[in-house]
């Protein structure tokens, strides 16, 4: 993952199921760990043997070998916008929205954009980004005040997304992720084929399993998350050093 906050969403208690002793996630790594990883075993990524990506996926009850390596629609950060929209128009107004019909505007800065749905001349859904503290911080001032006029809301804390977070590679003579190394990281990611989540063989088959039935009740509990507020420990005595 690019991001160490990662690492504590797969620690989170909700993750952890009591009744096998296991985790939804065993470890979560940063492409910085990998990087360090590789140098220190000496591996060198451009001399290594290419092989061909097989998962194992179950299709019409035949096991078969996955090939395709896939991001899914709505841009590096990993986000479900695009994705929300798409089925939203379908849902709402029976509209086969594609991402190529979807209006995008830049508001005061790259990371602040709008995401409109129109039909018939009128904006029907208005969905924003918002990249970066100083975004967030607006538009929560916009949601105290009661003056924020949108349906749904992407926040990510880091700006320009999830391909600039915390845990992801760095140049090596700056330290940081610069613009050129940025810009490479996401002409890489794009380069990828994008398919929508209801297209993919995965995300069928989970929906598919007998034991779930694609119950609403079923789904919610055991594909969704639920998340809640932690209480910061402020007893400095408690601190585990």
């Amino acid at each position: 993952m690019p991001c160490y906050d990662k690492k504590l969403e797969a620690s989170r208690k909700d993750f952890y199921d009591e009744t096998y002793n296991s985790k939804d996630v065993d470890c979560v790594l940063s492409t910085i760990e990998i990087e360090q990883f590789l140098l220190k075993e000496n591996l060198d990524l451009n001399v290594m043997e290419e092989k061909d990506l097989e998962v194992p996926v179950i299709v019409n009850g035949d096991l078969e070998k996955y090939t395709d390596l896939y991001y899914h629609e709505g841009g590096g950060s990993g986000g479900y916008a695009e994705s929300v929209l798409i089925n939203a128009a379908k849902k709402l107004f029976n509209y086969n929205l594609t991402r190529e019909n979807i209006v995008y505007k830049q508001l005061k800065n790259v990371d602040f954009k709008e995401m409109l749905f129109e039909l018939d001349g009128q904006v029907k859904l208005r969905f924003a980004l918002a990249y970066g503290f100083r975004n967030i911080q607006n538009f929560v001032q916009k949601i105290k005040k009661n003056n924020c006029s949108y349906d749904y809301i992407e926040v990510m804390a880091c700006p320009s997304g999830c391909l600039n977070g915390g845990g992801q590679i760095r140049d090596e003579t700056t330290n940081t992720l610069s613009k050129n190394l940025l810009e490479q990281v996401e002409t890489l990611y794009h380069s990828i084929r994008s398919q929508n989540l209801n297209e993919n063989i995965f995300v069928k088959n989970l929906y598919e399993l007998d034991w779930l039935k694609n119950e609403t009740e079923n789904v919610k509990k055991h594909l969704h998350t639920g998340y809640h507020v932690i209480e910061k420990n402020t007893n400095g005595l408690a601190i585990k050093w």
